[in-house]
């Protein structure tokens, strides 16, 4: 194995050698701390960062993983995320006094399945990730002690279904190479362009595959897992499934339709619309029922995914480039809503229903005036940087003709800008209920920093616009 071959790895093999050292110190060190696994997990993520950095166009085996600028991008963004992240979420095993173990072992596994599932050139890496992503997810699921009947419930059903979609996506892999006699993505791109080689059944065997990949995203009717997830796990969790994810599979979806089926994207083009169209109606009519504010800001996830979505559906360079944006300006929103909830505390207990956080405004009055700018980007209003995404959606969706689309979006944004009203009317209009306890200092940095990201991207444009999108078109 070539030294280039070696290097093309070294951000994965660093993510998971971090593993071992971790139960080492789990097993030998008597003095270990939430911080402790915090401190090597944060370690291990930059070193891997890093070497994403310095080796970004290694690709050793072209074949199966290829390394470029446009891979470059995704990884470098979710370990960012990460980063900031696992931060946040040391605050709460402080607090509850719990090992960080579990959380951040799997973590590290995680961002793993991401990083393959972004450079892979072969369906069965895609395949394996995904089914590892998965199995990821349930055993943070379980990482909860509140081991209610709801919560057992919400583990079943996810298990359930899993094993459901994970057989579909094996099963249409295995038809696929059935058909092809390859994995491989060129291959398989060949394959589909060559005429009269498309039977009815691989269109079903695609189908399969992108069902199972829409179930990982959570998007429309593949969503019913996701919030009641969301509203039943940890808040560590929660918001690492939210906010890394979402990045990750986006790049992945759009290399894998690009690069793969595009021959016969005219086929499964109305199931990605109809997803996309079915997660903004459903996102927003769904969060104006809830009272449990993770649950909320879940759909709300739903609902801005749809529109994501309802971009890459023309699939061209400047959708991908509207998408992206939005995105991103819907990642920098949301990871604020989630650093807010880190301040939502009284007893020590970390408030989940709607009228928990009533009058919150009066005594957490910095937390309650980020929470809501966030809510505002999110809403797509001006002059906050959620407009700038909006504005990206609307204007792709103008150029594609797509006047019934705009009206369905701006129908749906009334109805989640009415969901996020009743969490403003609950933290500055509703009468104060709980006691609530000091914030750490750490979540006002987070949401400083956050705060001036969203203004410096909202100063200057040309970051989102302009210079990413040479970045983005190397898929192409």
């Amino acid at each position: 194995m070539s030294s280039q071959n070696w290097l093309s790895l070294l951000p994965d093999a660093l993510l998971l050698l971090s593993l071992p050292v971790m139960f080492l110190v789990n097993r030998f060190r008597e003095a270990k701390t939430a911080k402790t696994f915090y401190t090597l997990a944060k370690l291990f993520l930059v070193l891997s960062l890093l070497a994403v950095l310095v080796f970004y166009d290694y690709s050793g085996y072209p074949e199966w993983l290829i390394n470029n600028r446009y891979t470059t991008l995704f990884k470098v963004i979710i370990y960012l995320l990460a980063f900031a992240w696992f931060f946040l979420s040391l605050k709460w095993f402080l607090n509850k006094e719990r090992s960080s173990l579990g959380f951040y072992s799997l973590s590290m596994i995680y961002l793993v399945m991401l990083s393959l599932l972004l450079s892979a050139q072969h369906l069965g890496i895609v395949g394996a990730a995904g089914l590892m992503v998965m199995g990821c997810n349930y055993f943070m699921i379980r990482l909860s002690r509140d081991e209610t009947p709801e919560t057992q419930a919400v583990q079943r059903r996810y298990l359930i279904f899993s094993m459901i979609f994970a057989l579909a996506l094996l099963a249409g892999i295995t038809l696929l190479y059935q058909g092809a006699g390859s994995l491989h993505y060129t291959e398989l791109y060949e394959f589909l362009s060559r005429p009269g080689s498309v039977t009815p059944l691989h269109l079903a065997a695609i189908v399969l595959v992108l069902c199972g990949f829409l179930y990982l995203i959570a998007l429309a009717p593949f969503h019913f897992w996701f919030a009641d997830v969301i509203g039943t796990s940890i808040l560590p969790v929660g918001g690492f499934l939210t906010i890394i994810p979402a990045f990750a599979l986006f790049g992945c979806l759009a290399d894998l339709i690009l690069n793969v089926f595009f021959p016969v994207y005219g086929v499964i083009k109305p199931l990605l619309l109809g997803c996309a169209v079915l997660s903004i109606i459903l996102g927003a009519l769904s969060a104006n029922g809830e009272n449990n504010i993770r649950r909320l800001f879940a759909f709300a996830t739903l609902y801005n995914l749809g529109l994501v979505y309802l971009c890459v559906v023309k699939m061209n360079d400047n959708s991908l480039l509207s998408a992206f944006v939005y995105l991103l300006v819907y990642i920098l929103s949301i990871s604020g809503i989630y650093t807010a909830f880190f301040g939502f505390k009284s007893r020590g207990e970390y408030l989940l229903k709607l009228d928990d956080i009533s009058g919150i405004a009066e005594v957490k009055p910095y937390i309650a005036a980020a929470f809501l700018v966030f809510m505002i980007s999110l809403i797509g209003s001006p002059p906050l940087l959620g407009f700038l995404g909006l504005l990206s959606v609307l204007n792709n969706l103008v150029i594609q003709g797509s006047y019934l689309l705009i009206v369905v979006t701006l129908i749906s944004l009334l109805l989640i800008a009415n969901a996020y009203l009743r969490v403003i009317q609950a933290v500055y209009f509703n009468e104060r209920h709980e006691d609530f306890d000091r914030a750490d200092y750490g979540i006002y940095v987070c949401l400083f920093i956050n705060l001036m990201i969203v203004l410096i991207s909202l100063l200057n444009p040309r970051y989102l616009m302009n210079d990413v999108e040479k970045i983005l078109f190397a898929i192409f």
